[in-house]
């Protein structure tokens, strides 16, 4: 894609990008950084982009994954007026249990995927490996990885309702 059709579309998808952003963070500063980093990715994957790529939806893509990362990555302790670390938040035994309960269901959730969801979720997931790597490793084409995936996904919810949904907590409990 040619530099200078993009710098023209991000400027167009700027204010765009920044509503979006400050809609997720609640404030201005935060958005600004998460869409600098946008544009800054954005521009770096530009030179392998077809000119005819739909710059909008790839640019939302990318704003969300850094808005997403931004947020996880503030999961350091705060410092307080003293210079003490403060932590963000306190286990306790519930919470604990809580997240093992919910770890226990969405692993038996991933368990009952179907066949080749199941493993190229585990790929993904477990692995780490990218679409490419799973495509040739599975031997399936690029396109089909992506549509396994998404239906992993779309199942994995479904699954995972029915296993946290009350009547099948009560008749786990019995």
């Amino acid at each position: 894609m040619e530099q200078a059709l993009l710098e023209h579309q991000i400027a167009q998808l700027r204010p765009v990008l920044l509503r979006t952003a400050e809609r997720y963070f609640g404030n201005m500063d935060d958005a600004e950084d998460a869409v600098q980093e946008a544009c800054l990715k954005l521009w770096k994957v530009s030179r392998r982009l077809p000119h005819d790529t739909a710059v909008k939806p790839l640019a939302m893509r990318i704003l969300k994954n850094c808005c997403y990362d931004m947020r996880h990555a503030d999961n350091h302790p705060s410092q307080t007026l003293d210079g003490n670390a403060e932590p963000l938040s306190y286990e306790t035994p519930l919470s604990t249990l809580e997240e093992q309960d919910l770890t226990h269901r969405l692993n038996d959730a991933i368990r009952l995927l179907p066949g080749s969801e199941g493993r190229i979720f585990s790929m993904s997931r477990d692995a780490g490996m990218s679409i490419e790597q799973i495509a040739l490793a599975t031997g399936f084409p690029k396109s089909s990885v992506t549509t396994m995936l998404c239906n992993a996904r779309r199942h994995l919810k479904e699954i995972y309702r029915k296993l946290s949904s009350p009547s099948t907590q009560r008749s786990n409990d019995n």
